[in-house]
């Protein structure tokens, strides 16, 4: 038995050793596992890290691409655009020279026609001199004739030729150039052409204008080519000027009038007072006398209601009678009193009225002379403008002339056109 018992001891401890034996093997088995599993999680760690850095490179690489493509469109459309604006600048610098070219063109062929004109015009001048001295002293009337219709002639020729050369500025004007002119500020667009098919036919009808109005023919040349008093603001300027003038005139008017009431206003205050003054003294004589009957009143009665008097009933009545009678009178004189009272009242409110009227005159005609001198002011201002619109018209030909102020409008509708021939 005690074998057994040791058997089974042995037996429970072999058990024992062996289960102790599975636990360790059971023990490096799960660390071995773990190590494996946590070495495998890392590797697998690793290869997404380096997979994440290759993406990221990659897009980095792709964007910095893309920025480099951007910058170069943006340097080339940078390029394009500074190379259309150096284009423009040289075409703008072109036209410019070009415009510059024409104007100058048209000027010079304007002075030309001018100055010959004006040398023409000279020479017969000196021609009429010498043939007016001719006439005088010549006893040969036909010779006289001759002579005066040789300048006439003179003059129509100077004429004729001024006008030929005018209108061949005007056909040039008519050609596509006429555009350039514009472009460069020479001229008013509206003047080309205005109201007419063509420049040319605008003219011939401001030449005949000019002519129907005994003027010289080239100032209906001159307003054709570079705009008539309407279409420059001329009109409108002298307008202004001539209602300014016009206002002046009705304020000088106005402080003439003004003027003219202050003496009968100051007379009338006078008037006024010096009847103020014999009413306070008529007041004072009627005080003075309603005094007196209010005297001799309380005195009568004294005497009639006296016991000691030894007045007869008879003397008594005519006392009283005698006192009625002097009442009617004090009651009239007071009312007389009333009405010189009244009659001062209304006359002292008349001075104070008539020395506010006073006042406002003065003030009026302090406000006239104010506005004259404004508006003289503002005569002078626009006559500044005038001249310089005059000589804005076309700077050079000769202001002196005033061709650019003539008004051609015969009907005087606001307009310069074919209906001013038939008018």
């Amino acid at each position: 038995m005690k074998e057994g018992l040791i058997m089974n001891i042995d037996n429970k401890h072999n058990t024992l050793h062996k289960f102790l034996i599975l636990l360790i093997s059971m023990a490096f088995i799960f660390t071995g596992i773990m190590q494996i599993s946590s070495q495998a999680f890392a590797k697998e760690t690793n290869i997404n890290t380096e997979k994440a850095d290759k993406k990221a490179t990659k897009e980095a690489e792709k964007a910095d691409k893309e920025a480099t493509k951007e910058a170069e469109k943006a340097e080339k459309a940078d390029k394009e655009a500074t190379k259309q604006v150096e284009l423009l600048l040289k075409k703008t610098l072109k036209e410019n020279k070009s415009n510059t070219k024409f104007t100058k063109s048209i000027d010079k062929m304007m002075d030309k026609a001018f100055s010959k004109f004006s040398k023409e015009i000279i020479k017969a001048q000196d021609k009429y001199q010498k043939v007016a001295s001719d006439i005088i002293n010549s006893d040969d009337s036909k010779k006289s004739i001759d002579n005066e219709d040789k300048l006439l002639a003179r003059l129509n020729k100077a004429e004729e030729d001024f006008l030929n050369n005018i209108f061949s500025v005007s056909k040039k004007l008519d050609k596509d150039e006429s555009r350039e002119l514009v472009n460069s500020g020479w001229v008013n667009e509206n003047v080309f052409s205005k109201d007419f098919d063509n420049h040319g036919k605008r003219v011939s009808t401001y030449v005949q204008l000019a002519k129907k109005l005994g003027l010289p023919a080239y100032i209906g040349a001159l307003q054709a080519n570079f705009g008539n008093p309407y279409e420059t603001g001329i009109n409108d300027l002298k307008n202004k000027i001539e209602d300014l003038n016009t206002s002046i005139i009705t304020n000088d008017l106005n402080i003439d009038l003004n003027n003219q009431q202050i003496p009968i206003i100051e007379d009338n205050i006078f008037s006024t007072q010096e009847n103020i003054t014999l009413l306070n003294i008529n007041l004072v004589n009627l005080n003075d006398e309603s005094n007196i009957l209010n005297d001799q009143i309380n005195t009568l009665n004294l005497l009639i209601n006296n016991d000691t008097n030894e007045l007869s009933l008879e003397e008594i009545e005519l006392i009283k009678s005698e006192v009625n009678i002097l009442q009617i009178q004090s009651v009239e004189i007071s009312n007389t009193i009333s009405s010189v009272n009244t009659d001062i009242e209304l006359s002292t409110n008349n001075i104070d009225f008539l020395q506010q009227e006073l006042i406002t005159t003065n003030l009026n005609i302090e406000s006239l002379s104010q506005q004259s001198i404004e508006l003289e002011s503002e005569i002078l201002i626009t006559n500044q403008d005038l001249a310089i619109t005059i000589e804005q018209v076309k700077p050079g030909v000769g202001q002196e002339a005033e061709w650019e102020t003539v008004d051609l409008d015969i009907n005087k509708d606001g307009l310069i056109n074919d209906l001013d021939l038939q008018a």
